[in-house]
C-alpha cells in the first residue's frame, strides 16, 4: 500500500478491517458458519485490548456486519439462523465538542456574506442552521422543505431545533 501512496491512517484502517475473526489467533480453526456471537465479543475485545479507539472497533465490527449480511442475501448463511453479528451493540463515542467562534469572528463571517453574489442566500441558510445549533452532517442532510423561511417543526432534524433565519 505504502507504493500507491495510501497514507498512514489509511493503511491502520485497512489493516483492522482486515483483522476479521478468521484471522485472529484464536478464531482461526474457524469457518465463517462456525463463528458465533461470543466469538465475536472476543474479537471487540481484543481490538480494544489492542488500544483501538471506539470509530475503529465500530469501524470493524461494522465491516463484520455487512459481510455477514451479503453472505446471507448470497445464500452463503442459512437464513432460519441468526448472524452472530445481530446481537453486538457498537461502541458508545464521545460527541464532539463544538468550536465556538468569538463574536467578531462571527461579525466578519456575516459581513462577508452581505457581498453580491450568486451563493449569497445558499450561504445565509447554511450560516443560519449553523449557528441554531444543527451540526454540519445534521445540516447537510436538510432540503427545502424543511425549510419554510420563518422556522420550521417539520419531522425529522428540525423537529428538535426551531430554525430562524433573521
Amino acid at each position: 500500500m505504502a507504493d500507491r501512496g495510501v497514507s498512514t491512517a489509511d493503511r491502520k484502517g485497512r489493516q483492522h478491517a482486515a483483522d476479521v475473526p478468521g484471522t485472529t489467533s484464536a478464531l482461526c480453526p474457524l469457518s465463517w458458519l462456525e463463528v458465533t456471537r461470543s466469538d465475536i465479543g472476543k474479537y471487540r475485545r481484543e481490538l480494544k485490548l489492542k488500544g483501538l479507539k471506539p470509530a475503529s472497533v465500530n469501524h470493524a465490527l461494522n465491516t463484520l456486519r455487512s459481510f455477514y449480511d451479503w453472505l446471507r442475501r448470497s445464500n452463503g448463511y442459512p437464513i432460519n439462523q441468526p448472524l452472530p453479528t445481530d446481537a453486538i451493540d457498537l461502541e458508545r463515542q464521545e460527541e464532539p465538542q463544538a468550536a465556538h467562534i468569538e463574536a467578531e469572528e462571527f461579525g466578519d463571517l456575516w459581513s462577508v456574506l452581505e457581498l453580491d453574489d450568486k451563493t449569497q442566500v445558499r450561504d445565509r441558510a447554511i450560516i443560519a442552521v449553523l449557528t441554531h445549533g444543527l451540526q454540519a452532517s445534521e445540516a447537510s442532510a436538510l432540503n427545502v422543505e424543511h425549510w419554510n423561511g420563518e422556522g420550521s417543526r417539520e419531522k425529522g432534524l428540525l423537529q428538535r431545533r426551531r430554525v430562524r433565519c433573521s
